[in-house]
């Protein structure tokens, strides 16, 4: 059943590629964290980085690891053949984690989940860190909240592509010290290629209602990421990214998602829904917000959503190293609220989820 349409053709997916919105001269510098910092190819590509930097001065067998994941994060450790452990990350009247304090590991990979600060991982990293183990922190989802990382992690990872309109991105920051890998490298011209041509042609579609095939644009967002599966190692950002990321303006971003969840909020709040954090704090700023609903039932609202053009993402699916029960992976459907909407977009969707419920 089809009810209404939005402004846009569609919400959700894949960012296109269009004139910047927020402008903001040397927004840049808010990516200025840490000693020393590199701008990368894509999140995998900062792990993969950091982990060289790492093995240049000692030996890294056994990485301790969150069981909530996804299969891009794990394969740098996977190409350096570290063994990976997980720690237990749940579910349990909020994000729930399961971590052993005295675990004996070469590495901790710590991160926070959605933009939310409930369940800060700050305290598990300094008293792992007093073993004697080397603190990574993925702030992929905290990256753009007011407190978006350990001052006691090692080193800062992050995907700047969840959250911006680039064609490339990923962050490596070294908090203390500078790196000791000195080489240059260079952008991945076919992947820049590929994903810019599908962002403009999205564009296109999205903003200019030209006659082309979604079909089109999705089978080159797809190469582009195949691609990314196989030859990720060693790549900067494009220098297309990189302008982007310099004339953001990055409140105005904060503030458009921040307004955009808490409608999510405010009007999804008294419904059957189940948010995976209770609140949305001043100092929060979703990725996405999370909700959980029974398996079946997450696959019908998806579907609902689609049928209206509305593409929510459910975030991870299970990797082929976890095996264990997971309500997560089951459960988890991820509501956009993302900076390229207005609250009047937001709105339609929301009326959309709440005619949905009532039906059922």
């Amino acid at each position: 059943m089809k009810i209404m349409q939005t402004e846009l053709k569609e919400i959700g997916s894949e960012f296109w590629l269009e004139e910047q919105k927020f402008q903001k001269k040397d927004s840049i510098n808010y990516f200025n964290i840490g000693k020393d910092n590199k701008f990368l190819l894509s999140g995998r590509t900062a792990i993969y980085f950091v982990l060289e930097d790492i093995l240049k001065r000692r030996k890294v067998k056994h990485v301790y690891f969150p069981s909530y994941c996804c299969d891009s994060m794990l394969q740098p450790f996977i190409d350096k053949n570290i063994e990976i452990e997980f720690y237990e990350v749940n579910y349990n009247n909020g994000f729930a984690y399961n971590i052993d304090t005295n675990k004996e590991c070469d590495v901790f990979f710590a991160m926070n989940y959605f933009g939310f600060t409930e369940n800060n991982m700050n305290e598990y990293i300094k008293k792992i860190k007093e073993n004697g183990a080397i603190v990574i922190e993925d702030i992929t989802h905290s990256l753009l909240s007011d407190i978006r990382n350990s001052e006691s992690a090692d080193y800062l990872v992050a995907s700047l592509r969840k959250w911006f309109p680039i064609v490339t991105g990923g962050l490596a920051v070294k908090m203390n010290g500078e790196y000791l890998i000195k080489q240059h490298y260079k952008e991945n011209k076919k992947i820049v290629e590929i994903k810019k041509d599908a962002m403009k042609l999205k564009y296109e579609y999205i903003k200019e209602n030209k006659e082309i095939q979604k079909e089109e644009f999705l089978r080159k967002y797809g190469m582009a990421n195949d691609i990314l599966k196989n030859d990720y190692k060693r790549y900067s950002i494009d220098d297309i990214s990189l302008k982007i990321l310099r004339e953001m303006d990055i409140n105005a971003i904060k503030e458009q998602r921040r307004k955009n969840a808490k409608m999510l909020y405010d009007n999804l709040k008294n419904t059957k829904i189940t948010f995976a954090f209770k609140e949305l704090k001043d100092i929060d700023c979703p990725l996405f917000v999370p909700i959980l609903l029974r398996q079946e039932e997450r696959e019908n609202v998806r579907k609902y959503l689609i049928d209206n053009s509305i593409f929510c993402p459910i975030h991870w699916q299970r990797p082929t190293l976890i095996r264990n029960n997971n309500i997560l992976y089951t459960s988890e459907l991820s509501l956009v609220c993302d900076q390229r909407y207005t609250e009047k977009e937001i709105e339609k969707y929301i009326k959309l989820m709440i005619e949905y419920i009532k039906e059922k």
